[in-house]
C-alpha cells in the first residue's frame, strides 16, 4: 500500500477531530452539586445531580440534615395524587446525641445505623428504606431499574464521602445483632438481669456500670457471619446468660476459632463469627475480662459484708458493755447509799452510847476524885498531928539530954 502525503494529512486531521471531541465531551461532563445546611455539606455526584431531590431542611426537630429521593419516583406518586407515601426515598442524613443512640441500640435498628460522631459527642445517622420504594406511571422498565440500582450504590457510599467532606468526624460503627442488642441492654438498660459465668467457675451478677466499657469494645466496628452449627468449636467458653428472656451468647476460647459465638435460646442454636474493623478484638477475651471484674466487685462486696457483720458485733458488744456498765453503777451507786446511811446510823448509835459511856465516867470520876480528896485530907490531918505530937516527943528528950550534959 502507497502512503502519500494526502493519506498522512487525513489521518492528521482525523486525530486532531477525535481529540476535539473528546474535548468537548469532558466539557460538557455534569459537575458535583454540593448542598449546604448550616456548616454541613452534602456532595452529589454530578451524573445524579439531575436523578435526584436533595433537600435540606430547617431547624428539623428529628436533627435531619438532608434528605434525598429519586425524582422519577415523587413525580409518578404525584401524578396518581400520592404524596406521603414516600415514593422514591434513598436516604437521611440526621444527627442524634450519644445518649440517644445508646437507648436506640437496645432495640432493632433496621433502616438506620450510626457512620459518624465528632468530639461534642454527637452521633451521625443514615437512614434508608428497607424496603423498595421505586413508582412509575406506567411498568418499571429494566433501565428504570438500573437507575434505581445506581442510585442506592451510591447512597450506601454518601457515609464515607460525607465523613471526608465534613471538617471534625470520625468513622463510628455499632452492630445491630440480636447480640448486639442484648449486650446493649447489659450496659444501657438498667432494669436489665444478667450473668456471666464460665466452665470452671459460676455466674456473677453484674450491673450496667460494670458492663459499659465491655459493651463498647465488643460492639464497635462489629459485623456478624453466620455459620453452619455443625462448627461450634470444642473446649472452654465464657456465658453470658439473660434469665428473663432465657437468652445465652457462649463465646468460645479456640484458638483456632477466634470470635466464634454460639446464640441459645427456646431450645433454639445457632452459630455466627464475629468480624471486628480494628481486627484484632478478641471477644472471648473481653468477655473473660468482664467476668473477672465481676468476681473481684463480688470479692469486694463479701469483704464489706464481713467487715459490717464485725462492726456490728462490735456495736452490739459494746452496747451490752454500756448496759453491763449502767447495771454495776447503779447497784454501786445503791450499795454506796446504803452503806452511808447504816454507817450514819451507826455513828449516831455509837455518838450515842460515847455519850451515855462518858457522863457515867465523868460522875464516877468526881465521885473518886471527891472520895480521894476526903482521904487525902484525912490522912494529911492525921500525918500532921502525928508528926507534931513526934516532933514534941523528941524536943522534950532533946531538952532532956542537953540538961545531962550540962549537969
Amino acid at each position: 500500500m502507497k502512503i502519500t502525503k494526502k493519506s498522512v494529512l487525513c489521518i492528521a486531521l482525523a486525530a486532531v477531530l477525535a481529540l476535539s471531541l473528546a474535548a468537548c465531551q469532558n466539557s460538557k461532563q455534569k459537575e458535583d452539586v454540593v448542598v449546604t445546611n448550616g456548616d454541613y455539606s452534602l456532595t452529589v455526584p454530578g451524573d445524579y445531580a439531575d436523578l435526584v431531590a436533595a433537600e435540606a431542611p430547617e431547624a428539623d426537630a428529628d436533627g435531619i440534615l438532608f434528605t434525598v429521593s429519586e425524582k422519577a419516583s415523587v413525580e409518578a406518586a404525584e401524578a396518581r395524587g400520592e404524596t406521603d407515601i414516600g415514593a422514591g426515598w434513598l436516604f437521611d442524613i440526621g444527627t442524634i446525641t450519644e445518649d440517644e443512640l445508646h437507648q436506640r441500640l437496645c432495640n432493632d435498628m433496621s433502616g438506620q445505623e450510626v457512620f459518624a460522631k465528632d468530639a461534642n459527642g454527637t452521633c451521625y445517622m443514615l437512614y434508608h428504606p428497607t424496603d423498595v420504594r421505586i413508582e412509575r406511571e406506567g411498568d418499571i422498565t429494566d433501565d428504570d431499574m438500573a437507575q434505581w440500582s445506581a442510585l442506592n450504590e451510591w447512597a450506601a457510599s454518601v457515609p464515607e464521602s460525607f465523613i471526608a467532606n465534613n471538617e471534625g468526624l470520625v468513622s463510628e460503627k455499632r452492630g445491630n445483632s440480636e447480640m448486639d442488642i442484648y449486650l446493649n441492654r447489659a450496659a444501657y438498660m438498667d432494669d436489665t438481669i444478667y450473668t456471666i459465668s464460665t466452665n470452671e467457675f459460676g455466674p456473677k451478677t453484674g450491673d450496667s456500670d460494670a458492663a459499659k466499657p465491655f459493651v463498647d469494645v465488643l460492639t464497635k466496628g462489629a459485623s456478624l457471619e453466620y455459620l453452619d452449627i455443625s462448627e461450634v468449636p470444642d473446649g472452654e467458653y465464657v456465658v453470658l446468660y439473660f434469665p428473663v428472656d432465657d437468652m445465652r451468647f457462649d463465646f468460645f476460647f479456640a484458638e483456632n476459632k477466634v470470635n466464634y459465638v454460639r446464640r441459645i435460646w427456646s431450645g433454639n442454636e445457632e452459630l455466627y463469627k464475629i468480624t471486628y474493623e480494628d481486627g484484632t478484638t478478641n471477644a472471648t477475651e473481653v468477655m473473660n475480662d468482664w467476668y473477672h471484674v465481676l468476681a473481684g466487685v463480688d470479692a469486694a462486696e463479701g469483704g464489706a459484708d464481713a467487715a459490717g457483720a464485725v462492726s456490728d458485733a462490735a456495736d452490739t458488744a459494746a452496747g451490752a458493755a454500756k448496759d453491763a456498765a449502767g447495771t454495776v453503777a447503779e447497784a454501786a451507786k445503791d450499795a454506796a447509799s446504803t452503806t452511808a446511811s447504816a454507817a450514819k446510823d451507826a455513828a449516831s448509835t455509837t455518838a450515842s452510847a460515847a455519850k451515855d459511856v462518858a457522863s457515867t465516867t465523868a460522875s464516877a470520876a468526881k465521885d473518886a476524885a471527891s472520895t480521894t480528896a476526903s482521904a487525902a485530907k484525912d490522912a494529911a490531918s492525921t500525918t500532921a498531928s502525928a508528926a507534931k505530937d513526934a516532933a514534941n516527943t523528941a524536943a522534950g528528950a532533946a531538952k532532956d539530954a542537953v540538961e545531962s550534959v550540962t549537969e
